[in-house]
């Protein structure tokens, strides 16, 4: 995970704050499941792995009208992508 933001400093009641976020995971797994215990070899087994990326972009902007009035705005964008792939193998003879 990856987040990187500037600031401005205050200029007439005006502040303003602009950064992205990333973020790359990637797992494999495997899962065993068994069935009777009287079998041999009992149960499947799942290989798999699961792929999730993300990046955002935002910003912040706000004016102070007074010391007790202030407008703000935000505004947010992300894009997620995420794949799973997996196979299940039978294990018996």
């Amino acid at each position: 995970y990856q987040n990187l933001y500037l600031t401005g400093e205050k200029i007439s009641g005006f502040n303003w704050l602009l950064g992205v976020e990333y973020l790359d995971q990637n797992t494999n797994y495997e899962q065993l499941t068994g069935t009777a215990l009287n079998e041999p070899i009992p149960g499947t087994r799942t290989d798999g792995k699961l792929e999730y990326n993300s990046i955002a972009a935002y910003g912040s902007a706000s004016y102070d009208f007074t010391d007790w009035l202030t407008l703000d705005a935000e505004l947010r964008y992300t894009r997620d992508e995420k794949v799973i792939a997996s196979a299940q193998f039978d294990r018996v003879t």
